[in-house]
């Protein structure tokens, strides 16, 4: 221990030390008979008194550090028990994932995407969610942030990533730029589609986005889920109670907020079954570059509304 420690050690107790000097005075000095009888009697009391005080003062000083103490380990149990008992990330393989999803998906009044095509989005998260909001007779908020199918670029960044990371003999070697472009345009006319139908029940939007990832985030009112890639790699939920909730969901609307907004309200009426014309007609009303021929816009319009799971044939299964 330095000097200046010692030194601060002694003023934080100079009250101690003062009483104490005193004591010591006085009982010498009576002790050589220097203070006349009587005279020391008079000086033990208030000696006394300031013993007292200082017992007092270091009493109320253990407490203010015992409840800090106390405060602490409850901080610190809480926060040990968060991090051991599981709720606040968990890690999920192969058919968990689905379960997360489908239990996201029910009861839920929101859901926000920010991924790249949206296929599975469109195929079975949002008739899902709008099929559970009809039953309920409430309303439901959706938010897509998907890639821009009008830059080509993206696209084929996109689609390099993709097959660069795809082991050999999969299908993702097969995909091409015209795919990943098809696969947005038909998101973004599902949208549309199930907008215009369900206008008192549906406040959806659809926004575009220039920046590449291979993950994907969904968020319910219960949960954050966060997929790559498809079922066969692990996926992380994160509950509404975990602190990294909203956190996630403030950035992931922040990162929407700063996503191209398509105006869906301008869109053209779309029939039952779309049309290639239709599709054409939507796209250039919203503002889309469309340099696609007519088989391209009919295979949209078609793929737009199959509600056919993407990944229903490519869950691993748990050899138990």
């Amino acid at each position: 221990m330095t000097v200046f420690a010692r030194l601060r050690d002694i003023a934080g107790n100079l009250d101690i030390v003062v009483v104490f000097v005193v004591a010591l005075v006085v009982g010498v000095l009576d002790l050589l008979n220097v203070i006349k009888d009587g005279e020391a009697d008079g000086v033990i009391l208030p000696v006394l008194a300031a013993l007292a005080f200082v017992w007092i003062r270091d009493r109320s000083r253990q407490r203010k550090v015992a409840d800090q103490l106390a405060r602490v380990a409850t901080t610190t149990d809480g926060m040990w028990s968060l991090l051991t008992s599981g709720q606040s990330v968990m890690t999920l393989t192969g058919p968990a994932i689905s379960r997360e999803l489908t239990e996201a998906r029910a009861e839920t009044d929101r859901w926000l995407f920010k991924g790249s095509t949206g296929t599975f989005t469109r195929a079975v998260t949002l008739p899902e969610c709008l099929e559970q909001a009809q039953r309920q007779r409430r309303r439901i908020t959706f938010r897509l942030e998907i890639l821009d199918p009008s830059d080509l670029d993206l696209c084929a960044a996109y689609t390099r990533l993709h097959q660069d990371l795809a082991p050999s003999g999969s299908e993702e070697k097969d995909w091409t730029e015209l795919g990943t472009r098809r696969d947005l345009y038909a998101t973004i006319l599902a949208a549309c589609w199930y907008r215009q139908r369900n206008r008192q029940l549906l406040d959806i939007e659809v926004r575009l986005s220039r920046t590449l990832s291979l993950f994907r985030w969904d968020l319910s009112w219960s949960r954050l889920i966060i997929t790559q890639r498809g079922p066969a790699f692990p996926a992380v939920a994160i509950p509404r109670g975990s602190p990294h909730y909203n956190l996630w969901a403030t950035e992931l609307e922040n990162s929407l907020s700063q996503a191209t907004r398509l105006p869906l309200e301008l869109a053209t009426p779309l029939s039952e079954q779309p049309t290639a014309e239709e599709a054409q007609r939507l796209f250039t009303a919203i503002g889309l570059t469309v340099d696609l021929d007519p088989d391209d816009l009919r295979e949209i319009a078609r793929i737009a509304l199959d509600h056919l799971d993407p990944y229903r044939d490519k869950i691993p299964t748990l050899n138990l």
